[in-house]
């Protein structure tokens, strides 16, 4: 009895899972191309939809966009169903960072009504301090509309409870990934850049493939984690979506066109 108690208290509560069972799809996408203009982004860490108001908010808020990047999504009985049957013409697909149990996955997500390509992810070497989690980003090509190349879609949570160093090196695994991409390039999520050190180098370093951070005109947010970089785009229009309270994380809503 000593023995098995003893396991169950340092026996890792999460799994990694393998190359093959780390992408999820849900869904079927309903467009084979972008269109080439106006095209509507939301970012929202959706904090596993613990928040009772979120499965609402997020039916509400979800309509009309044509990229939607989630991070800290579940595949709970509640997420993938709302995914399903409220949002059919979209595909869903999701980076898993790590298995709760075998049924149970958190990670990053991108939906969208366009066809996806190239679906690859890049998880983490490091991990978080104390709870030993990696973080993951998923990457996407969309075709586009009377144009040849394609849009790249990087969609990342990035360390959060660890060095600057290591925050550093997780940064430039995904830039060695996507600096190669020719095209128009959004690269976007939850960056956990929750002091003004971390924000700077991540500025300096994006900057290395032409990079820039959107502005938000209306960002009196405390802690700015969540941010989108482009490249090759035309930005319209942004918005902080404050109504919204089913996360710990507000949305973010951008509006664009290619350049």
């Amino acid at each position: 009895m000593p023995n098995s108690r003893k396991k169950s208290l340092f026996e890792n509560p999460f799994s990694i899972p393998t190359e093959e069972k780390s992408l999820i799809s849900v869904g079927s996408f309903s467009e084979k191309k972008l269109p080439d203009n106006n095209i509507k982004i939301l970012i929202w860490n959706v904090y596993k939809g613990k928040d009772p108001r979120w499965a609402q908010e997020f039916k509400e808020i979800i309509r009309g966009h044509d990229l939607v990047l989630l991070q800290e999504a579940v595949s709970d009985h509640q997420m993938p169903k709302i995914w399903r049957e409220s949002f059919a013409t979209y595909a869903w697909n999701m980076a898993a960072s790590f298995h709760l149990n075998p049924q149970l996955a958190t990670g990053v997500v991108i939906g969208a009504r366009a066809e996806s390509y190239d679906l690859k992810f890049i998880r983490t070497k490091s991990r978080e301090l104390f709870v030993l989690t990696p973080k993951i980003a998923l990457l996407s090509q969309f075709k586009i509309q009377g144009r040849a190349d394609r849009l790249l879609v990087v969609n990342t949570h990035s360390l959060n409870f660890t060095t600057t160093q290591l925050f550093i090196k997780s940064i430039e695994e995904k830039i060695r990934q996507i600096e190669a991409h020719k095209g128009p390039l959004i690269f976007a999520g939850d960056f956990n850049t929750w002091n003004t050190r971390r924000w700077i180098l991540l500025v300096q370093m994006l900057s290395q493939i032409n990079l820039t951070p959107v502005e938000f005109s209306n960002d009196n947010r405390f802690f700015k984690l969540d941010h989108i970089f482009v490249r090759g785009v035309r930005v319209h229009s942004t918005e902080i979506l404050h109504g919204f309270k089913g996360s710990d994380h507000v949305p973010l809503e951008v509006c664009l066109s290619f350049e």
